[in-house]
């Protein structure tokens, strides 16, 4: 008899526990573009579609991990995504450079953040493998 008890931690902790894999996921890709664009002649002319790719990228990995850690579906994914959302929310409110977008198409991107992440649930979620009934058991 296979084990029922599975060893998972709760929704929230999992999730709280993706945000780490999203901040270094996201800090790696940013490293990695950022020198991509540093080898062009007008790196300043593709700053913001790597930012934002590295940013929806590092969502959907987030995504991945949360499925992963909770062994939830899309209910961990989306979790994670309001997280991660409100964390780059908060980043914005600080006063750095602004990026010269206006405030609802900058909402509107932040907001993407959330689908991105639900994405990396469904990509990251175990699936179930049905034997076929034709197969034999020998």
């Amino acid at each position: 008899m296979k084990n029922s008890h599975k060893n998972e931690r709760s929704l929230i902790a999992s999730c709280l526990l993706s945000q780490a894999v999203w901040i270094i996921s996201a800090l790696i890709l940013l490293l990695i573009f950022c020198i991509a664009a540093y080898a062009t002649a007008d790196p300043d002319s593709i700053i913001m579609p790597l930012s934002l790719c590295a940013l929806y990228l590092s969502s959907i990995i987030g995504g991945i991990a949360a499925v992963r850690f909770s062994g939830d579906g899309i209910m961990s994914g989306l979790i994670s995504g309001i997280i991660t959302a409100l964390i780059v929310f908060i980043f914005s409110c600080l006063p750095l450079r602004d990026s010269g977008f206006d405030l609802p198409f900058s909402l509107i991107l932040n907001l993407l953040v959330i689908p991105a992440s639900v994405l990396g649930s469904l990509v990251g979620h175990k699936k179930i493998k049905v034997k076929s009934p034709r197969k034999k058991a020998y």
